[in-house]
């Protein structure tokens, strides 16, 4: 069977970058959608991966949902 992965650059200030870190990291360890993240030195990196294109794809959603409720939880912080 084949395989697909996405990585996904998401461009962040050190400090924003470690915050989305620490809140997706469970999820990564722990959750439904199998991805790894780290910190680089523009932000993070995600790579999503799945046993066939569409679970990329619904994992790659999932993923980017978890990012967009990590940055408003950050936003609505400061």
């Amino acid at each position: 069977m084949n395989r697909a992965s996405v990585e996904i650059e998401v461009e962040a200030a050190r400090a924003e970058a470690k915050a989305l870190l620490d809140a997706l990291r469970p999820e990564s360890e722990y959750g439904r959608a199998p991805f790894r993240i780290s910190l680089t030195n523009d932000g993070l990196v995600l790579k999503v991966t799945g046993s066939s294109l569409s679970d990329a794809r619904v994992f790659t959603n999932s993923v980017l949902r978890l990012l967009k409720a990590a940055r408003e939880s950050i936003e609505a912080v400061d």
